[in-house]
């Protein structure tokens, strides 16, 4: 496939986002779960349950022994990277710490391992309902006493403004490799919220890409709006011991507060995309992000075999 680097998309726009002074509230055009009779790892009550919420939880699904490789990994590449000034690097403004790394999934390691894991893309495939390849990949650390606080935002606004994702038809996977509990800043969501799009107002940063990733003033919802919305569905806190695994849409809005506890938080993240879903030009008119943020040449179907 190749890079796509005209700045106007080929196909329609249902999304329109930081284009007004005043955000809208669109409805998703797209089904979450694209068929509730097709096979695979989740029973029907957990399919409704994702289509009802936009997320699904699995305890334990790595093993003892396959954490403790997950981790050591995950340790020996924030070492290598501590220094490093590639961009994929992401650190936390106060401390300099590592807080994230993108592109995992491209590595041979475990962790990469874990990112073309079969059950999961047979997850990913069941509920998208076609093949799927790895659009991205992170591996998030909040130190402790880190801070690493993350403002509600919906994944796909950026990637469909941004990156020319076309329609609502990815799925995250954030693997724990710590415990997370209600005091080390888990992951929070606003169930069925990936049921509305949320425009956002302003434009694109023009900053440095590692930079823009802490920005909290692009593709950000309102305070109102994201108040309604937990007015209408209250909030979900992602917490549970090491090695379950969290499946949510990515329209669902999300967020998370930062870690002021002397208890670390690492997790995995890896977001699978429909393969007829590919990248289009970014909607919002500018040149494509890098592809440690957005696949566009190394689109591979995962085998979806467990």
């Amino acid at each position: 496939m190749q890079l796509i680097s005209r700045k106007k998309s080929s196909t329609k726009d249902h999304y329109p986002s930081r284009r007004e002074t005043r955000p809208t509230l669109l409805p998703r055009k797209e089904p979450a779960i694209a068929d509730e009779r097709a096979e695979g790892p989740l029973d029907r009550s957990e399919l409704r349950g994702y289509d009802d919420r936009g997320f699904h939880t699995q305890e334990a699904f790595i093993g003892p022994r396959r954490l403790a490789r997950c981790r050591r990994h995950a340790d020996e590449l924030r070492t290598r990277c501590r220094r490093s000034q590639k961009p994929w690097v992401v650190r936390h403004p106060q401390s300099g710490s590592v807080r994230a790394i993108y592109g995992v999934h491209r590595g041979d390691d475990e962790l990469a391992g874990i990112c073309r894991d079969a059950s999961l893309a047979s997850t990913a495939k069941q509920i998208l309902g076609a093949d799927v390849y790895i659009h991205q990949s992170r591996l998030h650390h909040a130190p402790r006493f880190g801070g690493g606080e993350m403002y509600w935002h919906s994944d796909f606004e950026t990637w469909h403004v941004e990156d020319g994702m076309p329609a609502m038809r990815a799925i995250n996977v954030s693997i724990g490799l710590t415990d997370s509990s209600p005091h080390n800043g888990p992951l929070l969501l606003i169930p069925g919220s990936h049921k509305i799009f949320v425009s956002c107002t302003g434009e694109r940063s023009e900053r440095h890409e590692s930079e823009s990733l802490l920005d909290p003033r692009h593709g950000i919802p309102r305070p109102a709006t994201v108040a309604r919305l937990v007015g209408e569905s209250g909030i979900a806190a992602s917490t549970g011991p090491a090695g379950g695994a969290l499946f949510y849409d990515c329209n669902i809005m999300h967020a998370a507060n930062g870690n002021i506890t002397p208890w670390p938080k690492t997790r995995l993240v890896v977001t699978y995309n429909r393969v007829d879903n590919q990248l289009d030009a970014p909607y919002g008119g500018r040149e494509p992000r890098p592809e440690f943020l957005a696949e566009r040449t190394r689109i591979e179907p995962l085998s979806a075999h467990a």
